[in-house]
């Protein structure tokens, strides 16, 4: 994407895990006056394996209105998050963010706007991958605040590495060209894996449970932009003339 790379054949994607991803492409749309294509994922905390598990079974549920049920999320707090019960998605924005202690059920008017948003979204992410169109990435590890209720039905054993191995994997058997840039928390060293076309990117923040923000990302993203410019063409090789 021309924005940070030059590249005008690459389509940005936020994983999340949460909705910073997607407000860094807004932000960097918007500079270059521009509409910014809007990710599936964008507007919803969500851990790694609920990205693979929904592209992998197309959505399967999502739209299942039983399955969103109105959650305490963190201690100390009566307020209630709407929550997607099978893949532990919580819904910022389109769905609302603080509900309130009182809220339990989805107002009509809000579901017909998320069942339009998410439609075309998921739409536009199946014409992606039919075309195969070359695409790049961005997830941030999601690392939970001591303050989060844990719910044991909404996790699963596997790291979260793994899950970004397999939806590498899943692109793969789609033959899209694509990049994966990781961003971790994690004691590791900056890497690049040809042959899962995945970056690591570790940072470290001055609290240690502090969230990254959008211009935070940013700015690692800037510190780390002719690593992540070499193994971006490596994974898609620039177009020939």
């Amino acid at each position: 994407m021309e924005v940070l790379f030059g590249r005008s054949d690459i389509f940005p994607i936020g994983l999340g895990a949460t909705c910073h991803v997607g407000m860094l492409w807004f932000d960097l749309y918007n500079e270059a006056q521009k509409a910014y294509p809007r990710s599936v994922f964008d507007h919803m905390e969500l851990p790694m394996w609920a990205v693979y598990e929904l592209v992998k079974s197309d959505f399967t549920d999502f739209f299942n209105r039983d399955l969103f049920k109105p959650i305490r999320r963190i201690r100390f707090k009566d307020d209630l998050w709407m929550t997607h019960c099978k893949y532990n998605i919580r819904f910022n924005g389109i769905l609302g963010n603080d509900l309130g202690k009182d809220q339990l059920t989805i107002e009509d008017s809000l579901w017909s706007n998320a069942l339009s948003f998410y439609t075309k979204q998921m739409d536009r992410w199946r014409t992606l991958i039919e075309k195969r169109q070359p695409l790049l990435f961005f997830r941030l590890e999601y690392e939970a605040p001591p303050d989060v209720i844990h719910y044991p039905q909404f996790y699963k054993p596997q790291d979260e590495y793994v899950y970004v191995e397999e939806f590498a994997n899943w692109l793969q058997s789609k033959e899209v060209p694509y990049h994966i840039v990781w961003f971790t928390k994690r004691n590791l060293p900056l890497a690049y894996n040809q042959e899962t076309h995945i970056a690591t990117v570790p940072y470290s923040m001055s609290k240690p449970l502090e969230l990254l923000s959008a211009n935070q990302l940013l700015s690692l993203v800037k510190t780390h932009l002719p690593f992540l410019t070499n193994t971006l063409h490596l994974s898609i090789p620039l177009p020939t003339a």
